[in-house]
């Protein structure tokens, strides 16, 4: 049996060893049952996804690709490359490439800071989730950036709600805070100022 058991060993060793060296090591990472929910679809790819491997590290100015989950603290996923969470998640969109993944340039600028940090030293095909506070993300909410619009700007000022849009004179669209008997009170925070956020990231290729 020992005979037959060490090329194999060996033989495996040889291929995982060539696959690291092409970044084309391929797992079926994101296969989920229909039907599951957004939770569950979140969890199992999680299971599945850290792989563990131990060669190459992330490094700044590496070019690196990944996949990700951006969930929220309330644990709704506001956006994802993984095409199965997507669909148990009920943002999947047709029209795009979930086998394209993310490329950047890690300390570019290119992501928020909070992102960039998280990874450094990552491995190839480890999975990390990373949390970042509001502060390291799109900032705190500030009430400084809800801006008043008197309601004579607008003749249909009595039917508008909080949160719908509304376009102004420059041609930027904000959601509206609160309406009050004199004016419209805009919002011009970030959709996601205040907003602690969580990535579960996988590194696909290091450049």
């Amino acid at each position: 049996m020992k005979k037959i058991m060490v090329p194999c060993v060996l033989a495996t060793a040889v291929l995982l060893a060539w696959c690291a060296s092409n970044n084309e090591l391929h797992l079926p990472l994101d296969v989920s049952p229909e039907n599951m929910t957004c939770v569950e679809s979140v969890k199992q790819y999680l299971e599945n996804a850290d792989m563990q491997w131990k060669w190459a590290k992330v490094a700044q100015w590496d070019a690196i690709v990944v996949d990700y989950i951006w969930r929220l603290e309330d644990g709704s996923v506001f956006d994802t490359s993984v095409e199965s969470v997507a669909q148990g998640c009920d943002s999947y969109n047709p029209q795009r490439d979930y086998n394209s993944w993310l490329p950047f340039t890690v300390g570019a600028g290119q992501m928020i800071a909070g992102f960039d940090a998280g990874v450094l030293d990552m491995k190839l095909w480890q999975t990390k989730t990373i949390k970042i506070p509001a502060a390291e993300a799109y900032g705190e909410r500030d009430e400084s950036y809800l801006i008043p619009i008197p309601k004579s700007s607008f003749s249909w000022a009595d039917s508008l709600q909080p949160g719908e849009q509304v376009m102004t004179s420059q041609w930027q669209a904000f959601p509206v805070h609160e309406v009050d008997e004199e004016n419209i009170i805009l919002d011009a925070n970030p959709p996601l100022a205040g907003k602690d956020l969580i990535f579960d990231i996988t590194i696909k290729s290091i450049n």
